[in-house]
């Protein structure tokens, strides 16, 4: 089984002078990831030929799935405001 591991430390989520690291979790729901990024309490993992989102809300070792949306070749993430730009090779920006 082809899974995906985590480590990340969540600046954002956290006060100036109480950063953590984080253990190497395992995403419920994903079989590979291409691509993450965190904004506010949701984290994007695209791979495996679609987009999940979490909610990562106050503990971010158990992240919640909210939605998940098919896209063809997903690569990279971007996040501008309320939009995300996903790259997805020959298939173009989703």
């Amino acid at each position: 089984m082809r899974g995906f591991f985590l480590f990340f430390v969540i600046f954002p989520l956290l006060a100036a002078d109480s950063f953590r690291e984080l253990p190497v979790i395992r995403l419920p729901g994903m079989n590979g990831c291409n691509a993450l990024a965190v904004s506010k309490n949701y984290l994007y993992a695209a791979g495996g030929q679609e987009l999940v989102t979490y909610e990562i809300g106050e503990d971010p070792l158990t992240p919640r799935i909210t939605s998940r949306i098919p896209v063809a070749g997903a690569r990279q993430i971007a996040l501008s405001g309320d939009w995300i730009f996903i790259s997805a090779r020959h298939f173009g920006i989703h």
